[in-house]
Formats: C-alpha cells, sequence, structure tokens
C-alpha cells in the first residue's frame, strides 16, 4: 500500500512509505489486501501524521506485473474502482519489471478507473495519470516494527 497525501485539489499524490504486505489471495493474477493489514496500514499513516504534523493517509496500492505488460488488467482497473469507492483520489501503480520487451528498463504505469453504467451494469475503464518522480529522503518510522507484516 501506498502512504502519503494527497494535494494541489487532488493532482498530486506524496508518497512517503510504501507498506509490504502480504496477499489475502494466493493466485497469480490477483493481488488482494486482507481486512487486518489495512487495518494497520490505516493505523501506521495516522502514527506517520503524529510524528510529521502532516496529514498522511492510505493513498492507493501497487503491483507488479512480471511478465506482461505494464497496463492494467481488467481485474487491476475492477479492483482500483472497487477502492475509489471508498476513495476517489486512490490510485494504482504497476510496475513491469521482467518484461522482455523493454530492455532491462522498468516500466510504471499510474492509472484510476472511471465508472461506466451502461444497461444496469457497472464497467470500469482505465484512465493513465502522468507520473512525475522527483525523490525526497523521509525519516523512516521507528517507533513501530513492521516485521509481522
Amino acid at each position: 500500500l501506498l502512504i502519503g497525501s494527497i494535494v494541489n485539489n487532488g493532482t498530486i499524490a506524496n508518497i512517503k512509505s510504501i507498506l509490504v504486505l502480504s496477499r489475502k489471495d494466493r493466485q497469480k493474477d490477483r493481488v488482494e489486501v486482507n481486512y487486518e493489514n489495512l487495518a494497520l496500514a490505516s493505523s501506521i499513516a495516522d502514527e506517520m501524521t503524529k510524528l510529521e504534523k502532516d496529514e498522511n493517509r492510505i493513498i492507493g496500492w501497487y503491483h507488479s506485473h512480471p511478465h506482461i505488460t505494464v497496463q492494467p488488467s481488467h481485474v487491476d482497473v475492477n479492483t482500483q474502482g472497487n477502492y475509489q469507492m471508498m476513495d476517489q483520489g486512490f490510485l494504482g501503480l504497476i510496475f513491469s519489471v521482467f518484461d522482455k520487451n523493454i530492455n532491462g528498463r522498468i516500466e510504471i504505469c499510474a492509472f484510476q478507473s472511471i465508472c461506466n453504467i451502461t444497461t444496469g451494469s457497472v464497467v470500469w475503464n482505465r484512465v493513465e495519470i502522468p507520473i512525475t518522480i522527483e525523490p525526497k529522503i523521509y525519516k523512516p518510522l521507528q517507533s513501530r516494527k513492521l516485521e509481522h507484516l
């Protein structure tokens, strides 16, 4: 999960921490977070807010596509849509790290989903978000041990 803040009227995401969590579902084409880890990540974001005096929350999720294109699958787009039902600013990141078509580079896709209701059915469509990476070093959160994640 991605922890940080959304600023500038929802146009900039400042990712300050990334939590690596175990997956709820072990199917190779699924990335789901269990509720206990989601609650723990939320409490970590609250603790970061207290330490930094700056609001932090869970702002997104990430995963990799080890052997396929970086583009979100229909499962990714639906999962993203479900997250956005709780928080419209929530974003998804996908990293393609082993795709032989990209010559050793890492590709990143940032995306959100838009809901279209057609003939009574909910259909989620992908919207790509532009990325600018500005590395910054934040103090590590040392008051909580994260080994159990």
